[in-house]
């Protein structure tokens, strides 16, 4: 199943460590140096759940053969940079929305 973008933010508040200039990082997901890209990153997995996304965000897990996010994935062919630039560009679009929006 397609985890959401709140449960990828859950995941990165597991005791995991991440520094950053010889300065621990406490809380990944809030961190300013990690926030943008871990919102970024939560973005793309709330669209790939989304039906008007899902076909472009996801892919099938060939371990497992679960549904997973293209985020997940590293692109090995043209058309998975192709999904991922796709992904940036629609995440984009979304940010600018709600930021016109408010």
């Amino acid at each position: 199943m397609l985890r959401s973008g709140d449960k990828y933010h859950e995941s990165l508040r597991d005791g995991r460590q991440a520094w950053l200039n010889g300065e621990k990082g406490k809380n990944i997901p809030t961190h300013a140096a990690f926030k943008l890209i871990v919102d970024a990153r939560a973005c793309i997995y709330g669209m790939a759940r989304k039906d008007s996304y899902r076909r472009v965000l996801s892919c099938v897990d060939e371990a497992t053969n679960e549904p997973n996010c293209i985020a997940d994935r590293p692109p090995t062919t043209r058309e998975d940079r192709h999904a991922k630039r796709c992904a940036d560009a629609g995440r984009l679009r979304a940010t600018a929305k709600r930021t016109n929006d408010a």
